[in-house]
């Protein structure tokens, strides 16, 4: 290694754990201000709400990482451009590409870290917030296995194969209601469930209401039926195990499990492409901040620079948001959906590297 590699790899780091430190600061306090009122109301103890904020560090980590590796590459080569580093290094013959390569090091190997805590921390982590905000401040009405969900309502218990949470649907609903002596006064099964105007339209329903004396069932089928059930949006989106909570392996499994019940997992399989390619956005966005910050014909000092870089950042994000939503539509393959945005950037970043030479 170099001493001229040294050097960078050195500064970068430096500007990036301030930058990090920063960032994940804003991020907690946002999220501090906007729940603060959840946990009071709940009566949570202060240590509860510390753990709950604690676990998701390592998500707002893998969310932010790529933007702090941009900032701080960005304000390295600031710096150095206003001490006239830059310069210094052209005319010594060192190419805007040898300044990548050392660059490019800490990129690839902050793609690893990446891919390495969403595979190993992250889904621990959040399965451990998450079940904070679920049983301490929610009340503790739901549970959920890998394999199914459960929410149990007032003298009721529901059993969800499948929710979709982008169209509302539910897929293989089964309902248990009790009477007043905890006995089977009805059970509803469901193929699927649309949730239309406040209310749940269940298409395949089969219905048996039981005798209270003779425990026997009166069954009834309905192509489509208008059904008023406690299940909600909201209950099901607390409950539905995200894929922020499960690694590859776990991914795998449930879209293996969901296509072989018939249903479809195509967003389970665009989150599937999204964990494997998001750590690549470090690599990309390294390129990007290396071409915009040693460009010689980019006017203004250090802040115009940050400034280019939040504006590529948000575009970055908003480009690869779009892609990962038309994936979940079923528009875009799931890898194209994942891949796209990288692409895109991966190829403007290029050009913008061999226009700066």
């Amino acid at each position: 290694m170099t001493i001229l590699t040294k050097y960078l790899i050195r500064e970068i780091i430096k500007h990036f754990c301030i930058v990090l430190g920063v960032v994940i600061t804003i991020y907690l306090a946002v999220d501090f201000f906007e729940k603060i009122d959840n946990f009071l109301e709940a009566g949570v103890p202060a240590t509860k709400a510390f753990w709950y904020f604690l676990f998701k560090i390592p998500l707002v980590i893998t969310h932010v990482l790529p933007i702090s590796l941009l900032l701080s590459i960005l304000v390295t080569f600031g710096l150095m451009r206003k001490q006239n580093e830059l310069i210094a290094l052209k005319s010594g013959g060192v190419s805007i590409f040898r300044l990548f390569k050392s660059v490019a090091a800490l990129g690839i190997l902050s793609t690893g870290l990446l891919l390495l805590l969403s595979e190993m921390v992250v889904p621990a982590a959040m399965t451990r917030s998450n079940h904070i905000w679920r049983q301490d401040v929610r009340g503790g009405a739901t549970l959920t296995t890998r394999e199914n969900i459960w929410i149990k309502g007032d003298r009721s218990f529901y059993k969800i194969d499948q929710y979709d949470p982008g169209s509302r649907v539910i897929y293989g609903l089964t309902a248990y209601y009790l009477d007043d002596r905890f006995l089977f006064s009805r059970r509803l099964d469901a193929k699927r469930g649309v949730f239309e105007e406040g209310r749940w339209v269940l298409q395949g329903l089969l219905a048996q209401e039981f005798d209270p004396i003779t425990g026997v069932p009166e069954v009834s089928f309905h192509n489509q039926k208008v059904m008023s059930i406690e299940l909600q949006p909201d209950d099901l989106m607390q409950v539905a195990k995200k894929a922020e909570e499960m690694n590859y392996q776990d991914l795998r499994a449930v879209i293996r499990k969901i296509e072989a019940e018939g249903y479809d997992a195509t967003r389970y399989r665009v989150d599937l492409q999204h964990k494997i390619t998001f750590p690549v956005a470090c690599l990309v966005l390294c390129l990007i901040g290396t071409a915009v910050a040693v460009r010689s014909k980019l006017k203004g000092g250090l802040p115009v620079i940050v400034s280019y870089g939040i504006a590529i950042a948000f575009l970055y994000y908003i480009v690869l948001s779009f892609c990962i939503s038309i994936g979940y539509g079923g528009i875009l393959p799931p890898v194209l959906a994942a891949w796209a945005a990288h692409i895109i950037f991966l190829c403007a970043g290029g050009l913008a590297l061999i226009s700066a030479q």
